[in-house]
């Protein structure tokens, strides 16, 4: 458990129940392509023309984790702060305190496959003061409900980076990105409101989305909720992280905590009675971590960046 005089917050992600062979001329090509410049893009477009139609004429066992060599059936789109334009570089958004700024209002079956979001303000702690939101199917309630900071995963209004599988934040933890596939079936609505009392000097983003004749009828849908506690609990009591029904999977969460004591974190996360702080109320196998640490796939303390979190995912 916490001491007293610490803060806990975090936010919780959960699911919610042919081409031709091409030769000679694309070779060719290749091969005179550091004479001629004018011709790379075309030789190496050829190049991989043919090698998708040997792909499935003759190699069918080639590993493929991110299906590079199938043919998709939706359509790339993308809604960004772009301005049209041509001679104008002021492509970004200003909000002022309490406006509220739509990133993308997509309508029809789709998924969000990438978010991406840079901002430069001024205002202390400014990334728990921008809160992203997003809306399904033309729901008032929001699915998404965080500061946009401790949704690309850091907390606590700070920029650091962070290397994960489905959250990256690089260029010192400025340029935020998110792989969280998102889909919904009628609409989705992302927008970023300024909470804070200044007017956000830039907020630029992309949201990259693929527009689908239809979904599953079970597709399950991405959550994710916000939460904090201050002071935390010092009498024994659990922090609860996140509490619903429903069939579905709980895929992380991002865990900030404010210390301000002396000491190790990961002694006054686990009780003393020795038993796991952080464990789900259901007693699913393989899903109790001894503490904070573990939980987070890293031991001993918290290094400066987090290059990888826990991976495991837990039906419910």
């Amino acid at each position: 458990m916490a001491a007293v005089g610490s803060a806990w917050s975090q936010f919780s992600l959960l699911r919610v129940a042919a081409s031709g062979h091409v030769s000679g001329p694309a070779l060719t090509k290749r091969v005179t392509m550091r004479k001629s410049p004018t011709f790379a893009f075309m030789a190496v477009e050829l190049l991989s023309a043919g090698i998708s139609g040997c792909a499935q004429q003759t190699v069918r066992a080639v590993p493929d984790p991110f299906r590079f060599m199938e043919f998709k059936d939706f359509a790339a789109h993308r809604a960004s702060s772009d301005n049209p334009a041509w001679n104008s570089n002021d492509d970004s958004q200003g909000p002022i305190p309490g406006e509220t700024t739509v990133l993308a209002d997509l309508s029809g079956p789709g998924i969000v496959s990438h978010l991406w979001v840079t901002v430069a303000d001024n205002e202390y702690g400014w990334p728990r003061l921008l809160r992203l939101r997003i809306y399904y199917d033309g729901s008032s309630t929001p699915s998404v409900d965080a500061p946009l900071g401790d949704f690309f995963a850091v907390g606590g209004g700070f920029e650091k980076e962070v290397r994960s599988l489905m959250v990256r934040d690089s260029s010192d933890g400025r340029a935020r990105n998110c792989y969280w596939p998102m889909p919904s079936r009628k609409s989705c609505k992302i927008t970023v409101t300024n909470e804070g009392r200044r007017r956000v000097t830039c907020l630029y983003y992309h949201v990259d989305y693929q527009r689908v004749p239809s979904l599953p009828a079970h597709t399950p849908y991405f959550h994710a909720r916000y939460r904090q506690m201050l002071p935390a609990p010092a009498d024994g009591r659990p922090y609860e992280f996140l509490s619903v029904t429903g069939r579905g999977h709980y895929v992380g969460t991002v865990l900030s905590v404010v210390q301000c004591e002396a000491g190790w974190i990961g002694a006054r996360c686990t009780s003393s009675s020795k038993k796991p702080s952080l464990r789900p109320a259901r007693k699913a196998r393989g899903c109790l971590p001894r503490g904070p640490t573990s939980s987070s796939g890293t031991a001993w303390t918290f290094g400066r960046t987090c290059s990888i979190g826990s991976a495991a995912s837990s039906p419910a």
